[in-house]
This record gives structure tokens, sequence and C-alpha cells, in this order.
């Protein structure tokens, strides 16, 4: 009784380590939300504004310095609606336009500190920025026609909602106007769920390449590729996983791997032992009885010389 417990215990625990295994590595979504930024400045494109916050510092190690994923241009060094893609979105990289220090800092009730940590969404946000400053001016139709497509088709690649959109002061405590007064933010969730609803796909050209499309169905090949921070919280939770399967649920089974080939090769060592001892008996006690006969045997040599002529 207590054995088939044992076995039964164990294959449910084997069963849930290998069910979260799948799940962490290959069916959850890669991206969550999608939040939504201005410049607040006339013009820019990823150039400009990775140089702009590499000059700023604050990005992590091997990331980007460009903070954003993608950047949709206002006709100002960027043409009107057209999309610019950055290298945190080619290399999978997590986003960075939301901060968390400042809002920790500022932080004055519980429920402050839990919606102060916003790095939540840098891991799970792809973060778009429109050129422009939309606390003066309003979003071209180029614009948000793009912004548009996009969001839908990321929306429906990524299972994301469209209650998951958000704009930058939605998430952040620290005080931000991000995305702008100007920016419809509402109206914009509601033309994005009547397009899910209405089956519309949305752009799909060049926004998912080779190496994307390889990290988002394996989120852990991502080290591969310059995504290292994601990639080896992966590669942690993994580690974990085979160290509870191997102690726990193995253990639990009975069918420890390791045991199983030491104790094969004991036996190995053990019959081979068996058997050179058998072999070292054998040749001791035929050695001795060779002797015996040799020594009984009379000699023809000897039977002449002891037998006299007549």
């Amino acid at each position: 009784m207590r054995t088939k417990l044992k076995y039964g215990i164990g294959i449910f625990l084997a069963l849930i380590i290998l069910s979260l295994f799948m799940y962490f590595n290959f069916l959850q979504p890669r991206w969550r939300y999608i939040i939504i930024h201005h410049s607040s400045t006339e013009l820019g494109n990823v150039r400009i504004f990775r140089n702009g916050h590499e000059a700023r510092g604050g990005a992590w190690y091997f990331n980007d310095p460009m903070l954003y994923h993608m950047v949709i241009g206002n006709g100002n060094r960027l043409k009107d609606g057209y999309l610019d893609l950055g290298t945190r979105w080619r290399r999978q990289q997590l986003g960075g336009g939301c901060c968390t220090f400042k809002a920790l800092s500022r932080a004055k009730k519980t429920t402050d500190l839990f919606k102060a940590f916003s790095e939540y969404y840098n891991f799970t946000g792809i973060h778009i920025c429109l050129v422009g400053d939309f606390e003066k001016d309003q979003v071209s139709p180029a614009q948000m026609s793009t912004l548009c497509s996009v969001v839908t088709s990321l929306c429906r690649r990524y299972d994301i909602p469209a209650y998951a959109i958000r704009g930058h002061k939605e998430v952040q405590l620290a005080p931000t106007n991000c995305p702008g007064k100007h920016f419809p933010l509402e109206r914009f969730r509601k033309q994005i769920a009547t397009n899910l609803r209405a089956g519309i796909r949305g752009r799909k050209v060049s926004l998912y390449t080779w190496k994307i499309r390889t990290v988002n169905f394996c989120p852990l090949l991502g080290l591969l590729f310059g995504e290292y921070y994601y990639s080896s919280f992966l590669l942690l939770i993994d580690l974990g996983l085979f160290f509870l399967f191997y102690r726990i649920a193995l253990r639990l089974l009975g069918i420890s791997l390791f045991a199983r080939i030491k104790k094969e090769k004991k036996n190995i060592n053990v019959h081979k032992e068996k058997h050179e001892y058998t072999e070292a008996i054998d040749t001791e006690s035929s050695i001795p009885y060779k002797r015996e006969n040799k020594q009984s045997l009379p000699n023809e040599k000897n039977i002449c010389q002891t037998v006299k002529p007549l």
C-alpha cells in the first residue's frame, strides 16, 4: 500500500513538473501587453533615439540603448506613418520604457508599491513610440493607421486582448503624461477590439523574421540571438524544475537514472571479479595435478638403465 501511494505521488509530481516545463518554455506567450509612448519631440527615428538614450544612460547591460521596440515616424527625419523596428524588437529583448526606481521612491501606500513595480511591463510589454508631442499636436492619420495595423497584428499573434493595450501613464506611477492628452487611447482600444472581433489580421510584413519566430517558439533560444535576461530567467526555472524532477519525482518512483547506471556498473565489476577468481582457482588446481602425473609416469631411459643385461 505504501509503495503504491509513493508511486502515485511520484507520477503526479512528475506530470506537474513536466507540464510546467512545457508551459514556461513553449506555451507561455512571450508578450502580454502593448505600451504606447510618444516621443514628446518634433522629430525622431531609431538612430536619433538610440543616441539620445545612450547619452542619458540607464539601459541594462547587453541590451540596446534605445528603450523602445518600434518607432512610427511623423514626417520629420522619418516618413509619416513609417514603421522603424528597433534592435530590441529584432532580438526580442525586454523593453525599457517604464521607470521603476522613481516610482518606488515616491510610493506612500502599499498599493502604490505594487503599482510602482512597472518593471513587469518592461519584461512582458511591447513598447511602441510615436514621434511627436501629443500634449500639443494631434496624431497624424498615417501614424494612427500604421499603429492600428501593427497593434492588431501583434494582438492576434500573441493573443493579447484589447484591454492589455496601455498608455505609458497607465503602467507607471512616476508622473508622466505620455502618450499625451491628444492621443485617443480609449477610442484606439475600442478600434482594436472591433478589429479582433471582425477577424482583421493587420500588418505582418517585416514584423516577424525567422529569428523572432524561433525565439517566440522557445524563448530559451534567445540566448543565441542576444536576449539574455528573460532567457536566463527561464534557464533558472528549468534548472529548478529539473532538480525537483530528479530529487523528488524520480526518487518517489524509484527510477533514479544515475543510481541504475551505478548499480549496473557494480554488477559488471562483481561478475568480472567472480570470473577472474574462478579462472585463478582452475589454473592453481590444474598445475600440481600435472606435476604429479609427470612424476608418477616412468621414463623410458630410467627403465633401460635399471634393467641389467644377462
